[in-house]
């Protein structure tokens, strides 16, 4: 009875207690990545910095970057806008799932 007790206490343990790995160095998650790859190529991403001296440039570590508003499109179906990158980032997992299922193009 007590072993079965202490399985049930693990299994409704509560997310935030649990131990999480302390991280030095940020790492971008892999949806942070696909969505400034988006925005790089739709030029919604600029950088900030004015080089004036190239040496000074290269000796800064501090990178600005400029950040454009996305397309936003109205959804009927939801009542309300979504970003286009949004949209065409769920549209580019269900393809990738069409074609992962053997699916032909076609429908």
């Amino acid at each position: 009875m007590g072993s079965l007790l202490r399985q049930l206490q693990q299994c409704c343990r509560n997310e935030s207690e649990k131990a999480h790995d302390f991280v030095i160095t940020p790492k971008a998650t892999d949806d942070l990545h696909r969505r400034s790859k988006e925005m790089e190529r739709k030029s919604l991403l600029q950088d900030a910095n004015v080089p004036e001296d190239e040496e000074v440039f290269a000796s800064n570590p501090v990178v600005n970057v400029l950040s454009v508003p996305a397309e936003r499109i109205y959804i009927q179906s939801k009542n309300r806008t979504e970003e286009a990158l949004a949209i065409t980032a769920q549209m580019g997992v269900n393809y990738a799932r069409m074609e992962f299922e053997g699916m032909p193009n076609s429908g």
